[in-house]
């Protein structure tokens, strides 16, 4: 293969030789560059993705005191449309603390977890905040408990308020904005580099025209 390479550009000029060098080495540190600042950009996307999905479900969470109380479909109706209002929100479940399913809404989605078992019953024994619970190719799913909020602060209170557990909220959350967004960022970030190749390559060209023509 060297040996092909040898020959075949040893029918060119050393000057034309040296610009090919030079236009293959000034493109591939162009895509480099734009696959690495694809790949930080798809990081920093994915994180900001993640603590979004947090955050919705900590705030479903709250909302789904009432409706746990009071086991009421109706009460969890309200919280679960509120969650899936947001973008990329694909389906939500509550649970009672008995591991029932209380209110579901959304597209049922086979997300492996991360753990040997990711079924309700196992909640319990491992969440006691807000987490990512699992998280497939296509999907990111939350999980969260539903605790009783602390009564305002009143004088009759003798001893510390101590939250009770009232069940379990799940949210899942698809990757498509994630890979849309790296799409259009290392589409972006390969137009910007190649271009500036090619106004970097004719720069060259034009200089060692100039430098050249004395000789």
């Amino acid at each position: 293969m060297k040996r092909l390479i040898n020959k075949y550009l040893q029918n060119f000029t050393f000057e034309r030789q040296l610009r090919i060098m030079v236009t293959l080495g000034i493109f591939l540190l162009a895509l480099f560059s734009s696959v690495a600042g694809s790949w930080l950009s798809n990081e920093r996307v994915r994180s900001d993705l993640i603590e979004q999905g947090l955050r919705i479900t900590e705030q479903m969470a709250h909302q789904s005191e009432l409706a746990l109380i009071y086991n009421s479909a109706e009460n969890a109706k309200g919280a679960t449309q509120a969650a899936m209002s947001f973008p990329g929100v694909i389906r939500v479940e509550i649970y009672d603390i008995n591991n029932s399913e209380l209110f579901s809404e959304g597209k049922a989605r086979n997300v492996e977890s991360s753990e040997d078992d990711s079924s309700p019953n196992s909640w319990t024994a491992k969440t006691s905040e807000t987490m990512l619970e699992a998280e497939s190719s296509t999907d990111w799913k939350f999980v969260a408990p539903v605790y009783t909020q602390p009564p305002e602060d009143s004088p009759f209170l003798l001893e510390p308020y101590v939250p009770e557990l009232l069940g379990y909220v799940s949210l899942v959350m698809s990757k498509e904005s994630l890979f849309q967004t790296t799409r259009d960022i290392f589409i972006a970030n390969i137009a910007t580099s190649f271009t500036f190749a090619v106004v970097m390559l004719l720069l060259i060209r034009f200089l060692a025209d100039r430098m050249t023509l004395p000789l």
